[in-house]
């Protein structure tokens, strides 16, 4: 039996992003092969990921893929192209980003203008008839709570950036899945997993 595989591009990873790029690959008619340890698309990392889809990124390309992504998710049939069964499903369940010194808003709240991601910022009052329950006592820097600094009390307020258009992938695996499917329906024997 012989090991050889023609492909014109190796993809090593079958979890959402390997996946992702064998379909877009597939796409321009190249022969790929994805190769995973895993027992198939999304058997490793993506099966644990948290699938948050957020735009709060520190560079203007992270804010870009991450905002371009979000129209892939709201129309996951039309992007996959092909009828592939099953498809995960995107939550929109918007998001608040706390502000935290250690990454303020300032870093990244220009890259959402230049970008185009709708937000709100919200200051502590808006924050707490948002979000009831929260305290929005400003405690930095963290600590352990056998710290007897822990009880000190908090210095200010904080806000928060709300975006409206966050949410999460229902299941990773299975977006996994409907992509390495998508790919291998592009072209026939165009994509394949080997464990």
């Amino acid at each position: 039996m012989s090991s050889e595989v023609g492909a014109d591009v190796v993809v090593l990873g079958a979890g959402v992003i390997g996946s992702a790029i064998a379909l877009e690959l597939a796409r321009t008619a190249r022969r790929v092969v994805v190769v995973d340890r895993g027992s198939g698309a999304g058997q490793g990392s993506t099966s644990a990921s948290s699938a948050v889809a957020r735009y709060n990124f520190s560079t203007l390309a992270g804010v870009t893929a991450a905002w371009e992504a979000h129209y892939s998710w709201t129309a996951w049939a039309k992007h996959l192209g092909h009828d592939v069964g099953h498809l995960a499903r995107f939550e929109r369940s918007g998001m608040i980003v706390l502000d935290v010194d250690a990454v303020p808003r300032s870093g990244w709240l220009p890259l959402f203008d230049q970008v185009g991601v709708p937000y709100e910022e919200w200051d502590a009052r808006t924050l707490a008839e948002r979000v009831p329950g929260i305290d929005v006592g400003r405690c930095w820097p963290p600590r352990r709570i056998d710290d007897d600094r822990f009880w000190t009390d908090p210095r200010g307020t904080l806000g928060a950036v709300h975006t409206p258009d966050a949410g999460y992938v229902t299941d990773p695996q299975l977006a996994a899945r409907n992509l390495a499917d998508a790919a291998a329906a592009e072209v026939p024997s165009s994509a394949s997993a080997a464990p």
